[in-house]
């Protein structure tokens, strides 16, 4: 019995290690920047490109700066909901097409509001998230349009 413990012991200790190196991994990964202007106010935005960015958003996340967003480029236009599974603090979520046009907009998307899915009014390829009160305080609208500045990119670790 004693052996048959260590083992599971073992086996446990490996497992969470191997956990660790993994949530370290997430962590530490590089993260491409962006510059982002929508009705002159500028914002930095995270770019999330792969299928694992994508699906996680800014889940976990404890907080997010008043000038700093996530644009999620899902490559072609798509009818991707929004939920806020695993969100400390609600957002406002702005969906944009190829052109960076805005086409539809969510304020206020609160962490309770989760299993509840937001949808665009039509297919976009982009979903910006930012800070809740964000669209409201720079009276951002459907119809306008945004500039990324190609120039601005950057790296974060």
């Amino acid at each position: 019995m004693v052996v048959g413990r260590r083992k599971l012991l073992s086996l446990l200790l490996v497992t969470c290690a191997a956990l660790a190196a993994a949530l370290v991994y997430i962590e530490v990964q590089p993260r491409e920047t962006l510059q982002l202007t929508l009705n002159d106010a500028a914002i930095t935005v995270e770019l999330a490109q792969t299928p694992q960015a994508l699906a996680r958003g800014l889940s976990n996340r404890q907080q997010l700066a008043a000038n700093e967003g996530m644009l999620l480029d899902f490559g072609a236009r798509s009818s991707a909901g929004i939920w806020m599974r695993h969100m400390n603090f609600p957002l406002d979520v702005i969906w944009l097409d190829e052109d960076l046009k805005i086409i539809s907009i969510t304020e206020n998307m609160a962490p309770v509001s989760y299993p509840n899915v937001f949808f665009p009014t039509e297919p976009a390829r982009y979903v910006l998230e930012v800070t809740s009160g964000w669209v409201r305080t720079h009276q951002i609208t459907v119809g306008m349009k945004g500039i990324l500045a190609a120039d601005t990119a950057t790296t974060l670790y």
